[in-house]
């Protein structure tokens, strides 16, 4: 039977999701822990890749399990051989054709910023800036990449057939000292977050005007580098 895992981690200590030979990877940890209960070695998909230091309170991975046991059974039975910093919240059983990542029809991000002076205990899992920026004119911005667009120039790499997505919604909040950029859409590339929270963050200063998107989105040409991955965490993955 083929089995849906619903998962949160730390990325502190990971050298990104995707399993890699010689470093310690969230697949890798996975199919370790499975593999001791199925007694064989477990592949596993998921339904996207994050990079180093990316967090997540709800990546999506699937795996044939030939074990006859319930999925809550299953879950009690694998959380105790995981490390600390991940955790399996719900497994459930899907058809057998499930693929994690291409039935995806929807996924979440949160990017964390911090306002005020530096707080170590802070420094995995938020970006830390000192100043209020213009959290209106970041918002101008954030909801021009709201449709269908190119992100090219927001992302790395050149191994896509095409980089093109539609983003559901993109959103600033300031609450307190903090500062929340949601964004939804149909698929990411790497680094797409990042890339924005930076150019969210120079207009917020006012080293641009909020139309800066459509310029960078037209031109398919990159101003704006990744910001630290410590902020952003994976909230959800939808399939309805």
């Amino acid at each position: 039977m083929k089995l849906k895992l619903t998962l949160s981690y730390d990325g502190t200590n990971f050298y990104g999701s995707q399993r890699q030979k010689y470093f310690r990877t969230v697949q890798g940890e996975l199919e370790k822990a499975i593999g001791t209960i199925e007694q064989k070695e477990i592949t596993i998909k998921t339904a996207g890749r994050t990079d180093r230091g990316v967090h997540a309170t709800g990546q999506v991975a699937a795996f044939d399990s030939q074990r006859l046991m319930t999925p809550e059974k299953y879950r009690k039975a694998l959380n105790p051989l995981l490390p600390k910093d991940i955790f399996v919240g719900k497994i459930e059983q899907v058809p057998d054709d499930f693929d994690p990542r291409r039935d995806a029809l929807r996924r979440d991000y949160l990017y964390r910023i911090k306002i005020g002076s530096y707080n170590p205990l802070l420094a995995d899992h938020a970006l830390q800036i000192e100043r209020i920026p213009d959290v209106g004119a970041m918002e101008r911005a954030a909801q021009l990449f709201v449709g269908t667009h190119d992100f090219r120039p927001f992302s790395v790499g050149n191994d896509k057939s095409s980089y093109t997505t539609v983003v559901f919604d993109s959103q600033i909040r300031l609450a307190g000292s903090w500062i929340y950029y949601k964004i939804s859409a149909a698929a990411f590339f790497r680094h797409m977050v990042r890339r924005i929270v930076r150019l969210l963050i120079e207009t917020g200063r006012n080293r641009y005007a909020p139309d800066i998107v459509l310029e960078s989105l037209s031109r398919k040409v990159s101003y704006f580098s990744a910001v630290d991955a410590c902020g952003l965490i994976l909230r959800r993955v939808s399939y309805d």
